[in-house]
């Protein structure tokens, strides 16, 4: 680690401590381990529909990057149906807590509905905080 200068611990020990986190309720622990069931580097299983159980049981701990990753889910339909209303709701959640993706995202879907200056407004909104994709979309 090059903080405390110690050996970065194996994936099987960072498993095992992310996992004392979760007991100890902790969302991003929460998030992390929702995310190990949707990489595909054999550490867990893939499993969309348990991904999204973690990431609504993170959400309830406070997870801005839950609510991200329910919104993609809803939006693309990974491990359920596709549903805008749902990932919009997760965007919005996200974009008041100060995620740039989010309001990018929020962005797009209002656009899509022809609600151009609410777009507008979530991308100014991001680009203003530095998000490259959010300042390409403006500049456009």
């Amino acid at each position: 680690c090059p903080f405390c200068r110690e050996p970065m611990p194996s994936v099987a020990e960072m498993h095992k401590l992310t996992q004392r986190r979760i007991e100890a309720n902790d969302a991003v622990a929460w998030q992390a381990r929702g995310m190990d069931y949707t990489m595909c580097d054999g550490s867990f299983p893939q499993d969309k529909k348990k991904a999204i159980k973690l990431w609504y049981r993170a959400a309830e701990f406070g997870s801005i990057n839950a609510h991200v990753s329910l919104g993609h889910a809803y939006a693309n339909g990974e491990g359920v149906e596709v549903d805008t209303k749902k990932a919009k709701h997760h965007w919005e959640i996200a974009a008041m807590g100060g995620d740039d993706i989010a309001r990018t995202d929020l962005a797009l879907i209002e656009g899509k509905a022809r609600n151009y200056r609410r777009a507008a407004k979530h991308l100014v909104i991001a680009a203003s905080r530095g998000h490259e994709k959010a300042l390409t979309m403006v500049r456009k």
